[in-house]
């Protein structure tokens, strides 16, 4: 099959037809299922097809209406053994996934599950458009690329309130560190996750070299930073949420301003989880936020996709958010002689990430902010 193939509507009547009639045990079970593919792809522990194909269709918007693409990315990312790009041997297309397979495993996911939808003239062309449905959808969901934002948050008891992120400009290099992360990791013998309470005299040579390898990766992550004084802050969880739309915010902008990802974007963030109740409102309340900019700030070309709060264990990219943010910590806040190994590796990691090149001052609220982007 050559990558420029063209699809047919042969090939969409059978993707829909193929997700059947859906189970009758109701939308408990279907919820229990959305959320696994959910944690499956904010993890990027991809273990089945439909996982790989959930996770291609959430980070690259033009699978969501094309089979024919959700193939070739999905033989790029999960077969490059077999795929380079070029042509294909016919023993290396036995081994490649068939369009069919991926095809029904894509209609199961936005038919039946409802998630990661195609645009509405694909919609029509698979004749699944659903009465009411709105008919001036923006057509130009299919052409953007995603934002991929990890944050976490440190100082809450201390001098100073800090908010960190690490930002994918293209959402499928999520993937492609986790990835590297795990080959780094079998290289060097650890098992263990990345966490900066962890370092000690001992682990200190391994998490530099982390720091290192993490640098030789920079072209395809940033990280961006927020910071307030603690003094006089009535309401932490208030001030948390304020300074992490104001990154988001302010890091879109500074994206836009340097050209190197311009709008129309998609824009997905994943936390750290600390509590399931105030975890669910403040990505609630972060979404609304972040839709109301759009339309105030960026004219509606910032596109809400999936904000959700999970646990960093088996999560990478939360790990090396970790590490910054808490660095970040060590370098504002740390008193005494500072000079134990986590104060070692918080002054390398930043000084190797040339953290504070960008610095800029915001009024937030009644707050005033340091910004790094």
């Amino acid at each position: 099959m050559a990558p420029n193939q063209t699809e047919t509507p042969e090939q969409m009547e059978l993707s829909e037809s193929s997700a059947g009639d859906g189970s009758q045990n109701e939308e408990s079970l279907l919820e229990a299922k959305r959320d696994s593919l959910r944690n499956a792809i904010d993890s990027c522990c991809l273990n089945t097809i439909e996982e790989r194909v959930a996770w291609l269709l959430n980070h690259e918007p033009k699978t969501r209406d094309s089979d024919i693409r959700l193939q070739i990315r999905y033989w790029q990312h999960f077969q490059p053994k077999h795929f380079d790009g070029d042509a294909i041997s016919v023993t290396d297309y036995y081994r490649l996934a068939r369009l069919t397979t991926l095809t029904r495993a894509r209609a199961t996911i936005q038919n039946k599950l409802k998630l990661f939808q195609a645009s509405e003239e694909v919609k029509r062309r698979r004749k699944q458009l659903q009465e009411g449905e709105r008919q001036n959808a923006n057509k130009k969901r299919s052409n953007y690329h995603v934002y991929s934002v990890f944050v976490d948050e440190s100082g809450k008891t201390q001098d100073h309130l800090i908010v960190g992120s690490l930002w994918f400009l293209n959402s499928p290099e999520t993937f492609r560190i986790h990835t590297k992360v795990i080959e780094w990791k079998k290289s060097h013998n650890f098992e263990s996750e990345f966490h900066f309470q962890s370092i000690t005299e001992a682990k200190l040579p391994l998490y530099m070299a982390f720091a290192d390898f993490i640098v030789e990766n920079s072209a395809l992550i940033s990280f961006k930073a927020i910071s307030v004084p603690n003094k006089g802050i009535r309401n932490i969880q208030t001030a948390l949420l304020a300074l992490t739309y104001q990154l988001l915010v302010r890091g879109v902008e500074h994206e836009c301003a340097t050209g190197r990802a311009t709008l129309p974007r998609g824009l997905s963030v994943i936390k750290d989880a600390e509590e399931v109740g105030h975890d669910k409102l403040f990505v609630a309340e972060l979404q609304d936020r972040i839709k109301q900019a759009s339309a105030s700030t960026f004219n509606d070309d910032l596109y809400v996709e999936h904000f959700a709060a999970i646990d960093s264990k088996g999560v990478m990219n939360l790990q090396i958010v970790d590490l910054f943010v808490s660095s970040l910590n060590r370098h504002l806040n740390a008193t005494g002689d500072r000079k134990q190994p986590k104060d070692t590796f918080a002054e390398y990691f930043l000084k190797q990430i040339g953290y504070a090149k960008i610095v800029r001052q915001e009024t937030v609220g009644d707050m005033i902010a340091h910004i790094s982007l």
